[in-house]
């Protein structure tokens, strides 16, 4: 039933966290953090970065940061990063994507 009411949404609401986190550049974001600046719910945020991941939009890098409740959660970055000459580039995977 969620999922049916937040389906028209969606599409809207993964471009807000998509948008997010490619500001963040290669410093990415948790799911918290992204849900804290963007004021939505986990159960809507969430979701959406796992959407975004599985669409290969997102990857989850190997860095991990505290969550606003102490535990240890995963960085996502954007596919794409801007490189020092102003152009568009996919990201490299240097960062440690994890499967």
């Amino acid at each position: 039933e969620a999922a049916e009411h937040i389906k028209p949404k969606a599409p809207k609401l993964r471009d807000r966290v998509y948008q997010h986190i490619l500001k963040q550049g290669t410093t990415g974001a948790t799911a918290d953090e992204v849900e804290l600046a963007l004021g939505i719910s986990h159960q809507t945020g969430a979701p959406r970065i796992t959407e975004l991941h599985r669409m290969g939009r997102l990857i989850r890098t190997n860095m991990r940061r505290k969550t606003r409740y102490g535990r240890n959660a995963g960085v996502y970055v954007a596919d794409i990063h801007m490189d020092n000459n102003g152009q568009w580039t996919l990201l490299p995977f240097h960062l440690g994507e994890e499967k």
